[in-house]
């Protein structure tokens, strides 16, 4: 059981993890640094003014809009690419839109999904055969890092495990739930291991799905009280264009909600719990690259609340 081999950490070794954390996060490389103005403040915001544009049909305004903040990250979430695709579609950009399809196969998608978005414009239909899936569909599966799937894999089924049974007994279920925090905590210093020794698990290593399955682990650092160590290594990995804003702003309502009662970013729905600070909230979304509580409300269909309007 690859799981066990952690078990077996020394205990030197897991308490060096905190001071190499905070290492990491001071030492940020030079090209994540000169980003930061581009990544945080006005790359996922025009990304979101891009996609907009894509909704709305303005094509040409969307591909402005895109040509802006392509040269600045090489990794683009599926929903992303897929509407930059649709402007290629519609302007009939044979070139263009063929890199896209075969950059979207080599971040691992498949062709049913490929087809859902796209067959109905007859242009696609037109250059489908010259789609090579075979040849970047296998070098999509060559990038991927399957000594650290198989180790995210077992953490996340000994995640599930207690979670997924259901005691008849009720105090079997407290023994349940008292278990399941302590594995909580040992899977957020087995995380904290992968991330210092192993890597980041990024998409490029574990593919998108796998990547947002495993902030479900990140959910369990508030049981360890180290949410504050957890917090650098997902804002680095922003910075890189690894990891994404609305995950982190989820993961931090989370925690923020476990300790103090209240959400930080106001992007988690769990429950009737005030922002911690409204005054401040949209400048601290837009530090990530978020847009505004407004705005994200309006796309949730909830009311904004009280104190942000004020």
């Amino acid at each position: 059981m690859v799981l066990s081999k952690y078990f077996k950490i020394h205990r030197s070794k897991i308490a060096s993890t905190y001071s190499l954390v905070i290492l990491l996060f001071f030492n940020l490389p030079l090209k994540a640094q000169e980003l930061n103005s581009i990544t945080y403040s006005k790359f996922y915001s025009i990304k979101k003014e891009a996609n907009y544009a894509v909704d709305v049909k303005q094509f040409d305004e969307a591909l402005n809009l895109f040509n802006k903040i392509l040269p600045y990250l090489s990794y683009f979430k599926e929903e992303d690419l897929f509407r930059l695709g649709k402007c290629y579609i519609q302007t009939c950009d044979t070139e263009n839109t063929l890199q896209l399809l075969h950059k979207l196969i080599l971040n691992g998608e498949e062709m049913p999904l490929i087809d859902e978005w796209y067959n109905i414009d007859s242009f696609y239909n037109k250059i489908k055969p010259m789609i090579q899936f075979d040849n970047y569909h296998n070098r999509y599966v060559s990038k991927l890092d399957s000594s650290q799937i198989k180790r995210v894999d077992e953490m996340l089924k000994f995640d599930q495990l207690l979670r997924n049974y259901q005691p008849e007994d009720s105090q079997l279920n407290g023994y349940k739930i008292m278990v399941r925090d302590k594995i909580d905590s040992l899977l957020f210093i087995f995380l904290m291991n992968e991330f210092l020794f192993y890597g980041f698990p990024s998409q490029e290593k574990l593919g998108d799905e796998r990547l947002r399955l495993i902030a479900i682990i990140m959910h369990a650092s508030d049981h360890a009280g180290n949410w504050e160590i957890m917090s650098p290594i997902l804002l680095k990995s922003i910075f890189e264009g690894t990891f994404y804003p609305d995950l982190y702003a989820l993961i931090a309502d989370r925690h923020s909600h476990v300790k103090n009662r209240c959400y930080q970013f106001g992007h988690l729905f769990y429950g009737n719990f005030p922002l911690c600070d409204c005054k401040n909230v949209d400048s601290m979304r837009v530090s990530i690259g978020l847009d505004s509580l407004k705005n994200h409300y309006q796309r949730v269909g909830l009311p904004l609340p009280e104190c942000y309007l004020k």
